[in-house]
């Protein structure tokens, strides 16, 4: 499909995405990051020649690639698929689409992890004799 078939279709999306999430409780400025996640991966789909409304799973695939290869972290990533999961729960209840690919996703977060400290055999028998 030709990119300016998909870009038409963007434009004309209904516009109050903002009312559906304001009526959730979003704040202003989380609604501003999300705006601009989901705009990117809106001229994403144009350079793709993608309909958002007909994207698969292996599109969604790609378009994580693409973010890691820009160098994007995990963290962001996850963040980006968290707002595009709203903006496809939207597009799901608006009835412009019949299922949310974006709901199947999951995104490990790497790093390390904090591991709780192990208390010693004396502390838990003095928590033991403090307790009885």
């Amino acid at each position: 499909m030709p990119a300016s078939r998909a870009h038409r279709f963007i434009l004309t999306l209904p516009m109050n995405f903002k009312e559906y999430r304001q009526k959730r409780g979003y704040s202003e400025k989380t609604m501003k990051g999300q705006t601009s996640q989901v705009n990117r991966f809106k001229e994403w789909c144009i350079q793709q020649s993608i309909i958002p409304e007909d994207i698969t799973y292996n599109q969604v695939l790609k378009f994580i690639d693409s973010e890691r290869e820009r160098g994007i972290l995990n963290r962001s990533i996850i963040s980006t698929i968290i707002s595009i999961r709203v903006y496809f729960d939207y597009l799901l209840e608006s009835g412009i689409i019949t299922q949310n690919v974006f709901k199947r996703i999951r995104i490990r977060q790497s790093g390390k992890r904090v591991l709780p400290e192990i208390l010693s055999t004396l502390q838990l028998e003095k928590i033991y004799q403090d307790f009885c």
